[in-house]
């Protein structure tokens, strides 16, 4: 219950795809949301008020192609860390302006 106070006070929100940026997204809280093998768009619905940060990977989303849920996923590509997790500091400024700009 607090989490959802501490978001919706928030001027911005910077996370992963957790509990904290779906709350962002239903209270309409500005967010930066970094997502890894996982597709935002079977999270996230239109309209979302933030930047998805998402890197390009050749296996991209292949977190739906588990067929056991209690399987924990690795990368295929067998990278550590895995490709579609690799963000710099500069892309994460960039989105941070962007949803201030806004």
């Amino acid at each position: 219950l607090m989490c959802i106070f501490v978001v919706n006070a928030a001027k911005l929100l910077i996370g992963l795809d957790s509990l904290c940026l779906h709350i962002a997204h239903a209270l309409d809280t500005p967010a930066v949301g970094f997502f890894g093998s996982v597709n935002p768009e079977y999270r996230l619905f239109e309209p979302f008020n933030g930047r998805i940060i998402q890197q390009y990977c050749e296996q991209q989303h292949c977190y739906h192609d588990i067929k056991n849920p209690t399987e924990v996923p690795s990368c295929k590509l067998s990278l550590h860390p895995p490709k579609c997790a690799m963000t710099s500091n500069t892309e994460v400024l960039h989105a941070v302006e962007a949803c201030l700009m806004e």
